[in-house]
Protein backbone atom coordinates (compact mmCIF):
# COMPACT_ATOMS: atom_id res chain seq x y z
CA UNK A 1 0.00 0.00 0.00
CA UNK A 2 1.24 3.59 -1.19
CA UNK A 3 2.23 5.81 1.59
CA UNK A 4 0.51 8.85 -0.05
CA UNK A 5 1.48 12.48 1.48
CA UNK A 6 1.25 16.20 0.09
CA UNK A 7 3.96 17.10 -1.48
CA UNK A 8 6.56 19.65 -0.05
CA UNK A 9 8.12 21.19 -2.74
CA UNK A 10 10.64 23.36 -0.41
CA UNK A 11 11.70 20.55 1.48
CA UNK A 12 12.45 18.31 -1.69
CA UNK A 13 13.98 21.73 -3.98
CA UNK A 14 16.35 22.49 -0.80
CA UNK A 15 17.38 18.65 -0.77
CA UNK A 16 19.70 19.29 -3.37
CA UNK A 17 21.75 15.58 -4.65
CA UNK A 18 24.98 15.21 -6.65
CA UNK A 19 24.71 12.61 -9.76
CA UNK A 20 26.52 9.54 -8.77
CA UNK A 21 27.96 9.04 -12.27
CA UNK A 22 29.36 13.86 -13.13
CA UNK A 23 28.92 14.80 -9.30
CA UNK A 24 26.71 17.94 -10.77
CA UNK A 25 23.78 19.10 -8.64
CA UNK A 26 21.15 17.01 -10.16
CA UNK A 27 17.24 19.04 -10.50
CA UNK A 28 14.32 17.53 -8.54
CA UNK A 29 11.07 16.61 -9.83
CA UNK A 30 8.24 14.31 -9.89
CA UNK A 31 8.72 10.85 -11.76
CA UNK A 32 5.09 9.21 -12.35
CA UNK A 33 5.85 5.94 -12.78
CA UNK A 34 2.07 4.21 -13.31
CA UNK A 35 1.92 0.92 -13.30
CA UNK A 36 5.39 0.81 -10.82
CA UNK A 37 8.77 0.37 -10.94
CA UNK A 38 10.12 -3.46 -12.10
CA UNK A 39 13.17 -4.15 -9.87
CA UNK A 40 15.21 -7.20 -11.26
CA UNK A 41 18.91 -8.54 -10.66
CA UNK A 42 20.61 -9.47 -14.53
CA UNK A 43 21.08 -12.55 -13.15
CA UNK A 44 17.20 -13.00 -12.70
CA UNK A 45 14.58 -14.18 -15.01
CA UNK A 46 10.85 -13.52 -15.01
CA UNK A 47 10.59 -9.55 -15.35
CA UNK A 48 10.22 -8.93 -18.93
CA UNK A 49 7.56 -7.21 -21.44
CA UNK A 50 4.72 -8.90 -19.29
CA UNK A 51 5.64 -8.21 -16.22
CA UNK A 52 3.15 -8.42 -13.28
CA UNK A 53 1.93 -5.30 -11.09
CA UNK A 54 2.71 -7.43 -8.37
CA UNK A 55 6.49 -7.46 -9.07
CA UNK A 56 6.71 -3.85 -8.86
CA UNK A 57 8.72 -2.04 -5.79
CA UNK A 58 6.39 -0.52 -3.24
CA UNK A 59 4.82 2.86 -3.26
CA UNK A 60 5.90 3.10 -7.04
CA UNK A 61 2.14 1.97 -8.66
CA UNK A 62 0.02 5.15 -9.10
CA UNK A 63 -3.76 4.25 -11.00
CA UNK A 64 -5.75 6.80 -9.71
CA UNK A 65 -7.82 9.61 -11.25
CA UNK A 66 -5.67 11.49 -9.29
CA UNK A 67 -2.22 9.96 -9.99
CA UNK A 68 0.17 10.50 -6.97
CA UNK A 69 4.45 10.77 -7.81
CA UNK A 70 7.51 9.63 -6.16
CA UNK A 71 10.16 12.28 -5.94
CA UNK A 72 12.54 11.95 -8.15
CA UNK A 73 16.32 13.69 -9.26
CA UNK A 74 17.66 13.88 -12.74
CA UNK A 75 21.26 15.03 -14.14
CA UNK A 76 20.50 16.73 -17.93
CA UNK A 77 24.36 15.91 -18.21
CA UNK A 78 24.96 12.39 -18.43
CA UNK A 79 20.66 11.52 -18.50
CA UNK A 80 20.70 10.08 -15.10
CA UNK A 81 17.43 10.16 -12.74
CA UNK A 82 17.13 8.91 -8.76
CA UNK A 83 13.75 7.75 -7.57
CA UNK A 84 12.59 7.97 -3.95
CA UNK A 85 10.19 5.49 -3.94
CA UNK A 86 9.69 5.52 0.11
CA UNK A 87 6.19 7.33 -0.12
CA UNK A 88 4.03 8.47 -3.17
CA UNK A 89 3.21 12.10 -2.95
CA UNK A 90 -0.18 14.23 -4.67
CA UNK A 91 0.43 17.60 -5.85
CA UNK A 92 -2.34 19.95 -5.04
Amino acid sequence: MSLVSDYDRRAHEHEALSCPRCHKTMTPGLAMLGRGLIWRKPETTGAGTFSMITQALPNTISMNIRPAYNRAWRCDACSTALVDYSKMVRVK
